[in-house]
């Protein structure tokens, strides 16, 4: 696939829907966040 035709965004819906915690204990983290994380300690 040609570089102009690729999408720089991921699709973060499947993590969003594991870690939806809306009914006990303290809010999630943004699964982007968490991401974004991870792959700048990779960098």
């Amino acid at each position: 696939m040609p570089p102009e035709t690729q999408s720089k965004e991921l699709d973060l819906a499947p993590f969003h829907a594991r870690y939806h915690n809306d009914e006990v204990g303290a809010s999630a983290y943004d699964p982007g966040l968490l991401l974004k994380i991870i792959l700048l300690a990779y960098w």
